[in-house]
């Protein structure tokens, strides 16, 4: 049987590339609208800039407002869209000329997009300070950014766990994973946390380019052999394919009456049966968390150090309300609670 999914979630699910940052595909019958343009201050003479580099859409809009709003009164915060057109010189161009003291990376795009320029300078070439955002496992991948901190993005599991439970009326004990070899090491340390919970993990590998018929068969060992009480899905492109999730993921989760948790919000969609909460950082908190690590390189001297990656601070909740209430246990007196409600 073919699974039929909404063309907006379908295509919400051909960009999780940006590290969780969904932005739809335009079709070539949508009309065409001019971009929302993100809110500077004027440039002043004195003050260290702070060069931010993004895509613009409506998550990094929020994370753009909160971000520039903590920092403005003490430098000079300067965004440049970044899009898939940009390249390597123009990059390097635009770093010339603003001599930034640190550099915001926003989505893994961007930071591969940087990762290259890095390539075509010399050896030796100092690093410019880099705080990388909005990127997915940044725990796993940092180090590769020479001088690079940052915040991740995937919310602990551990913490939704912790949401998951105050939410609904039901067991959450074992919780199941599909992963592929690169995130095992990122899966353990998940592990350990939720066990501080007395929750564990579940966990069933899949090949490094797994087809459909895998995922389908991961899933369905989780739901009907190990009887899970929550599916945990990772931001993961490979697992999150367009074509895997049509004839992989959907065909095994029809008959499976478990919460599914996703990192992107998207992904909760009312009219498929796939991921019934999502739990991800709080776009304009993670701005205000972002400025205060600017403030705090600037205090020492621009030095990143072994800083390494913070969490994120503030989560924010979206739940397929319909699904919740049906399947899952829903305790309604929880709905004020909620940040965002899809029904």
């Amino acid at each position: 049987m073919t699974t039929k999914i909404p063309q907006l979630l379908l295509g919400s699910l051909l960009v999780l590339g940006a590290g969780g940052s969904c932005e739809r595909k335009k079709s070539t019958q949508e009309v065409k609208h001019p971009e929302p343009t993100l809110h500077t201050e004027p440039r002043r003479e004195g003050f260290d800039t702070v060069l931010v580099l993004l895509p613009n859409t409506r998550e990094t809009r929020q994370l753009w407002e909160s971000f520039q709003q903590e920092l403005s009164s003490e430098f000079d915060v300067i965004p440049a869209i970044i899009k898939g057109s940009t390249t390597e010189a123009e990059l390097g161009a635009l770093i010339d000329k603003e001599k930034p003291r640190t550099v915001v990376l926003v989505n893994n795009p961007t930071v591969k997009l940087y990762q290259r320029w890095q390539a075509t300078l010399p050896p030796q070439t100092p690093a410019i300070p880099t705080v990388i955002l909005m990127s997915s496992f940044l725990e796993e991948f940092y180090q590769a950014v020479p001088n690079a901190t940052g915040i991740a993005y995937e919310v602990p599991l551990i913490t939704s766990v912790v949401n998951l439970r105050t939410y609904l009326d039901r067991e959450i004990r074992r919780i199941g994973v599909v992963t592929r070899p690169a995130f095992s090491n990122y899966v353990a340390r998940q592990q350990k946390l939720a066990a501080i919970e007395g929750a564990s993990i579940v966990e069933i590998p899949v090949g490094e380019h797994p087809t459909e018929e895998e995922i389908e068969d991961a899933v369905e060992v989780l739901c009907t052999k190990v009887k899970i009480d929550a599916l945990w899905v990772l931001n993961d492109n490979e697992l999150l394919a367009a074509d895997t999730i049509v004839k992989g993921w959907m065909p095994a989760l029809e008959g499976c009456r478990v919460p599914v948790i996703v990192g992107v919000g998207a992904l909760v969609n009312p009219e498929v049966h796939f991921g019934s909460f999502a739990m991800l950082p709080d776009h304009e908190a993670l701005g205000a968390q972002a400025a205060e690590l600017v403030y705090e390189l600037a205090d020492e001297d621009w030095v990143v150090g072994d800083r390494g990656v913070q969490l994120p601070l503030s989560v924010t909740t979206t739940v397929d309300i319909k699904q919740a209430r049906a399947h899952l246990g829903f305790r309604e007196e929880m709905l004020s609670n909620v940040d965002v409600v899809v029904e």
